[in-house]
């Protein structure tokens, strides 16, 4: 696998996950009866996510060598923080976390 495809997967798998975490989790806010402040709060991570998801596809076009590191290593904490955290709050039941990882993952096989 070269690093190109590694980055472009991470990056599809990132836009799939903030999707996914945009779209079902507003279904579930507004279900629970949360104010529109908590699920504006809620759909940051889902945008930080997409804007990550955005810059993964265009690294390989765009970037190269030391920018291109840099970009990588800037996203992959928030990747991780999130895997990290989903995990632990749905107790490792919710398959978010596995989506999350490997965007981590391909991310820094793509480096």
């Amino acid at each position: 696998m070269t690093p190109d495809l590694a980055i472009r997967i991470a990056g599809v798998l990132a836009i799939f996950a903030a999707v996914g975490h945009g779209f079902l989790g507003d279904k579930i806010l507004v279900r629970q009866g949360n104010d529109a402040f908590t699920r504006v709060c809620f759909q940051f991570g889902s945008l930080s996510w997409l804007v990550g998801g955005i810059m993964f596809l265009l690294i390989p076009t765009y970037f190269s060598g030391a920018e291109r590191g840099i970009l990588i290593y800037a996203f992959i904490p928030m990747y991780l923080f999130a895997a990290i955290v989903n995990a632990w709050f749905t107790k490792m039941k919710h398959l978010g976390w596995v989506m999350l990882l490997a965007v981590v993952l391909f991310a820094f096989i793509g480096r």
